[in-house]
């Protein structure tokens, strides 16, 4: 059924994410305000039936914050973290083939998302992705070792195949007879270390299954053939282009040679160049990510003063006693031109062009609405203008904002097999084509859909995924 969801959803345009951004969150990361057990539940849910459908990204945010979140569920976060690590242990596995360098990168974010999983819920099958994670890397390993070896034996039969021309080219151009069949002798050596050299590297090609460098080494062994046979027949300018050809086989076209080493020390140069590009823009990247950390420290700080000076005004208006009221409002005030500081250098410190600007400038407003009912001595205005402040900086955090479902859907038990595991539990034929409905008309109405649909699909809740 899912099948069926995924391509209507990929038909109607949904959105698309890509797996190279998928961030393996640690625990230690900021954790988010909303202590909501059910709330938690929700999140994890929606990542599920995001992964189920290919939005990888959309179920890497919920994970992460169920694992950010401050509820005491080390199971759940366990699951959260394995499912993280089949997000990028399965797109490595896609690529291996293509390219099992970038594929290790992959694999090696799943590996810290498993072992953050163990460490906080022992479970069998996050220590069998495990070993099957260390397989994979094995096999990419190997990828990435025998394709070397096979540029290497190219590179030795060219080598071969160069010194074999030069032998012939040497016995062609020689006039005297002795000294003919002296370098003649010399050509046909030369020409069957080429031969071997060339075999080698069919060897090679075999085993990287690589079509194409198989059929090269063939038309080059078929080449070199042919020039011992004309070699053998004193026939020596056919043998020097038999081996001329057999070079062009293997890539290097004798005429070209001169524009190879060139283009080589062009590349070389280009590398450098874009070694320096790459670790300046990994310097900006870094820079970026600091100055994120460093915006989302101070909308926590923002938000935590905020909540201070909530509480103080909700204990000021509380209060019967005029004495105690009037220490408590004093508070208050102090505590919210704390909160007001903050939240402005929060704002301060987002760029214009930021996504969170408008709610960050919104809190800060709010915040000196506050300190002016407290000044004409209106608790509950103050208490209200708190309130708005404070949902402004929870809205200012940096996540997705697609909708949730409301009710936590069943998981479901799977058999052991030999990929990464997760949860898959499906939604029924009604509720997948009333989810597309939704999407295809309007995504804002997701989470409704979903929670109208899962009534009759689930049932209720239980503890285990697996």
């Amino acid at each position: 059924m899912m099948r069926f969801v995924f391509l209507v959803l990929s038909f109607l345009g949904g959105i698309s994410f890509s797996y190279a951004e998928n961030p393996v969150v640690s625990p230690d990361s900021p954790k988010s305000q909303d202590t909501s057990f059910a709330k938690v539940e929700e999140e994890y849910n929606f990542a599920l039936e995001a992964q189920n459908s290919g939005k990888s990204e959309i179920a890497a945010k919920y994970y992460a914050s169920v694992i950010n979140s401050s509820v005491n569920n080390p199971e759940l976060r366990s699951k959260a973290f394995q499912n993280l690590g089949v997000i990028d242990h399965t797109a490595g596995r896609e690529i291996m083939m293509q390219n099992p360098e970038k594929s290790l990168k992959f694999f090696d974010k799943a590996e810290k998302a498993y072992k953050e999983s163990l460490k906080l819920f022992f479970r069998k099958d996050t220590a069998n992705n495990q070993q099957i994670l260390l397989n994979d890397k094995k096999k990419a390993q190997e990828i990435i070792k025998n394709r070397k070896d096979m540029q290497d034996k190219l590179k030795q039969a060219q080598e071969k195949t160069k010194d074999a021309l030069d032998k012939q080219r040497q016995t062609t151009q020689t006039q005297d007879n002795n000294e003919k069949e002296q370098k003649q002798k010399e050509a046909n050596n030369k020409t069957k270390e080429a031969q071997k050299a060339v075999q080698d590297y069919k060897d090679s090609a075999e085993k990287n299954q690589s079509q194409q460098d198989m059929q090269s080494a063939q038309n080059a062994q078929e080449d070199l053939q042919k020039a011992m046979e004309n070699q053998n027949g004193s026939k020596q300018s056919e043998a020097e282009q038999n081996i001329k050809e057999a070079l062009k086989d293997l890539g290097l076209d004798e005429q070209n040679q001169n524009q190879q080493q060139q283009q080589n020390q062009d590349q070389n140069q280009d590398n450098s160049q874009q070694n320096q590009q790459q670790q300046s823009k990994d310097s900006k990247e870094q820079q970026s990510e600091q100055q994120k950390q460093q915006q989302e420290q101070k909308r926590q700080q923002a938000q935590q003063d905020t909540q201070s000076a909530l509480n103080k005004q909700q204990e000021a208006n509380n209060s019967r006693n005029e004495q105690e009221k009037e220490k408590k409002q004093q508070e208050a005030q102090e505590q919210t031109q704390k909160a007001q500081a903050s939240a402005k250098k929060f704002n301060d410190s987002l760029p214009k062009e930021s996504p969170q600007k408008e709610n960050a400038q919104e809190a800060q407003q709010q915040l000196e609405q506050a300190q002016e009912e407290q000044k004409k001595d209106e608790g509950k205005g103050a208490e209200e203008k708190l309130q708005e402040a404070l949902k402004k900086l929870q809205e200012s955090k940096e996540e997705n904002k697609q909708q949730i479902p409301d009710k936590m859907p069943e998981m479901k038990e799977d058999q052991p097999s030999q990929s990464p595991q997760y949860s898959d539990k499906e939604l029924n034929k009604q509720g997948a084509e009333a989810v597309l409905q939704a999407i295809a008309e309007d995504q804002e109405t997701l989470g409704e859909a979903l929670k109208e649909k899962q009534k009759d699909a689930y049932t209720g809740t239980v503890e285990k995924d697996w």
